[in-house]
């Protein structure tokens, strides 16, 4: 072990800036300062400060050299009194459970916004496939058919996966390392990286491919170690991360300079090792995609669809300087994607900062046994990395943090493999300073994201932080997380608040119609056409818009309107109550044919309440003055249901218009026992009081109608102020209007019914 006085200087102080940058959660108003710079170390501000105090003095104890040096005597006898000291494969089955154990006692809760949502909500309606992520879904989907829950599928395959990327790191560890000690310290640098978060329930399809990318670094370690033998298994992996996640081909290169490296060597030894070697290698390459293509074409899955995935979602790289007229975040090398990838690596993988000092403590590449490995393990790096710094929107986004941990692990390996020379360990303090590091980061983001409660308000916090977001759309879409989470919990006024602040900032047609349909559900008339107004501007041909728009419409009574939206979405989807409403459309435009034609089709459906759709039939005979078909209509209702309660007040309405008062009141009253304060049975029993003389009582009775008139429906208004009419009340029958015109003061119909209504009192 180096002594203090010939470790590097810059290193410590490194060091001791990361162990600062931790510090600074002790204090909100710095810490309040600098989280636009250093939002990856923001993890502790949302955990007692007791536990950042323990965590630290524990972290600053360990990396003492007069400390350290103790705790790794301890690791070394430690190891010597672990049981089965010759029998590997027992270590390796007993590290693995216990990792699994770990990962599902901390198992993880951040899925509750983004992909992990959509995931989980795929699964639960019984998707089977997922064409990004084919295979890993498709995993998924098999085990909740099996165990009735996507939750528990993501959490018992990851921390499955998990338990064998244990094993797998520990059979690493055992083949670049000698002694117990050391490998116990390089086991546990390798499961100090963030990347080990994907395996502690995490809703994401990254887990299978993490361990299937261990696995080809061990088997691709090993072949180096031994050029001679099979290629077999490194490019089986290879192939398997290809299949398992787009990211995955950025093995290739490294994958490509195994063979070469293969070649190289071997080919003096003839044209038949060579050939031996090269089917080997294209039988392992071309074994996993065969599977998978032949099973899942067996299983109906279309493989047009991740092609036609991957056009939909446009581009997918940053150009390398910013297009004409964009905002500066837009290319590649703006300074917000160097900050965020700085803050990306404080937040999974802190000790990579201190990659140069290890790669410059050396004797480097080219000078020693280790020159292919670390040839290799660099080409492995290099191209996962360069991958996503191209990629649009990754690394501009914490929330991303997972994409970025996959390639945690490559750099882990490549760092000890620096760190060790013929399988001596050169500097065990060192590995166990930058594990410590690791680790810091790490146990507040296993705990922070196994409560749902930190998680959340973590991103509600640098949501808000508008700083963090150099181009709008990232700051809006956080904000539309919030709100799909909000939605999903059954919390309106905060989906609605986040909703509201998204197209504040980006304005958008998605989040316009979800803020629409929130306020729609929340009653809220007025907002809800309103959003979905500013959604139709934005994109006229959004189908989901066009029919909530039109049964907006025919809510606030605007039927010629509706009409149009509903013809509109019908040129492009289908739905079962789309005939239904565009029979209540077409009746308040006035086109009474039509909307009984609508209303026909409709009852061809299963869908629609039968019984429904023939009392809006009924009231619409009505007013083409076809009382005789509306009775039969009615009678039938009521013969099959008597309880009906729409079908009893159409039918009073009914006997009312043809004298039948007594029949009338008696159904009347009977709504007003079984509907309580409606203004339906108020309003039918104001007209018979009218009818007998009893003015008082029926504007007693209307008045009391009004206030019940339900705030999100206006047709109930028109419908009341025609009633009054008839009965001489014209004073309410303005009241109604004005009731309307006060919400919507440029109501057109409401304003003319009025002005008609002023001018006949004159």
């Amino acid at each position: 072990m180096k002594s203090f006085s010939k470790t590097s200087v810059l290193e410590w102080i490194l060091t001791f800036f990361v162990f600062a940058l931790f510090l600074i959660n002790f204090f909100p108003f710095i810490r309040e300062d600098l989280s636009y710079f250093f939002w990856g170390i923001f993890l502790y501000s949302f955990l007692p400060p007791a536990f950042l105090a323990l965590a630290l003095i524990t972290g600053i104890s360990i990396i003492i050299p007069a400390i350290s040096g103790h705790f790794l005597n301890s690791l070394e006898r430690l190891v010597a009194g672990l049981p089965w000291a010759g029998r590997s494969k027992i270590r390796a089955v007993f590290i693995g459970a216990a990792f699994s154990l770990i990962c599902i006692v901390f198992s993880s809760r951040t899925h509750f916004l983004g992909d992990g949502q959509i995931l989980l909500r795929s699964l639960e309606a019984g998707s089977r496939f997922y064409p990004s992520n084919l295979v890993d879904f498709y995993f998924h989907s098999v085990l909740t058919s099996l165990i009735g829950s996507a939750e528990a599928s993501y959490l018992v395959i990851s921390s499955v996966a998990g338990g064998l990327f244990a094993v797998i790191s520990y059979y690493l560890v055992r083949l670049l390392v000698n002694g117990g000690g050391a490998r116990l310290l390089g086991l546990g640098w390798l499961l100090s990286a963030g990347t080990i978060i994907q395996f502690f329930g995490y809703v994401e399809n990254y887990a299978i491919l993490i361990l299937c990318l261990q696995a080809y670094l061990l088997f691709s370690i090993k072949f180096l170690d031994n050029l001679s033998s099979s290629p077999f298994p490194p490019v089986f992996f290879a192939s398997l991360c290809c299949c398992l996640h787009p990211t995955g081909v950025t093995v290739l290169a490294s994958m490509i300079y195994l063979l070469f490296i293969r070649w190289r060597e071997t080919k003096a030894l003839g044209p038949s090792v060579f050939r031996k070697a090269a089917l080997s290698s294209i039988g392992a390459f071309v074994a996993g995609p065969a599977v998978i293509f032949i099973y899942f074409s067996m299983l109906d899955f279309n493989f047009n669809r991740i092609f036609t995935l991957a056009a939909s979602r446009g581009n997918t790289f940053l150009p390398l300087w910013p297009a004409q007229g964009g905002e500066f975040g837009n290319w590649l090398f703006a300074a917000s994607h160097i900050k965020d990838l700085l803050n990306l690596i404080l937040l999974v993988f802190p000790a990579m900062l201190f990659l140069p000092f290890v790669f410059g403590s050396t004797d480097g590449p080219g000078k020693t046994d280790r020159a292919k490995k670390i040839y290799y393990l660099l080409l492995a790096c290099g191209a996962y990395t360069a991958f996503l710094f191209f990629m649009d929107y990754k690394l501009a986004l914490y929330r991303d943090w997972d994409l970025f941990s996959i390639p945690a692990t490559l750099y882990a390996v490549l760092m000890l493999v620096l760190m060790v020379e013929n399988k001596v360990l050169k500097s065990p303090a060192r590995l166990l300073r930058l594990t410590t590091v690791n680790f810091l980061a790490l146990l507040p983001f296993i705990i922070s994201n196994a409560s749902e409660n930190i998680a959340l308000e973590r991103f509600e916090v640098l949501s808000n932080n508008d700083k963090l977001h150099p181009r709008q759309l990232e700051r809006a879409h956080n904000f539309e997380e919030l709100a799909v989470y909000y939605r999903e919990a059954q919390q309106s006024d905060r989906a609605i608040e986040y909703y509201r602040k998204a197209v504040e900032i980006y304005p958008n047609y998605r989040y316009y119609a979800s803020l629409g349909y929130l306020l729609y559900q929340d009653s809220n008339l007025k907002g809800a056409v309103d959003a979905y107004r500013k959604a139709y501007e934005l994109k006229p041909d959004y189908a989901p818009v066009l029919f909530h728009l039109g049964k907006a419409c025919i809510d606030l009574y605007q039927g010629t309107e509706a009409v149009c939206y509903l013809e509109k979405y019908a040129e492009r989807e289908s739905n079962p109550r789309l005939f239904y409403l565009q029979g209540l459309a077409y009746r308040q435009a006035g086109k009474l044919d039509s909307a009984l034609k609508s209303f026909e089709k409709a009852l061809q459906s299963q869908s629609v309440d039968s019984s429904q759709v023939k009392v809006e039939m009924a009231k619409t005979l009505l007013r083409q003055g076809d009382n005789s078909k509306a009775l039969e209509i009615l009678q039938d209702v009521l013969g099959r249901n008597p309880g009906y309660t729409s079908g009893v007040y159409v039918f009073a309405n009914l006997c009312f218009k043809r004298g039948l008062t007594r029949e009338a009141e008696s159904l009347y009253r009977k709504l007003m026992e079984e509907l309580g304060a409606d203004w339906r049975s108020r309003a039918g029993s104001g007209c018979v009081e009218s009818v007998k003389g009893n003015k008082t009582e029926a504007e007693n009775y209307f008045s009391r109608a009004i206030d019940s008139l339900p705030r999100n429906k206006l047709e109930p208004h028109f419908e009341l102020a025609e009633m009054l009419e008839e009965q001489g009340f014209y004073n309410l029958a303005q009241k109604c209007m004005r009731r309307i015109l006060e919400e919507f003061p440029e109501h057109p119909q409401a304003k003319l019914y009025l002005d008609r209504l002023l001018a006949e009192t004159r």
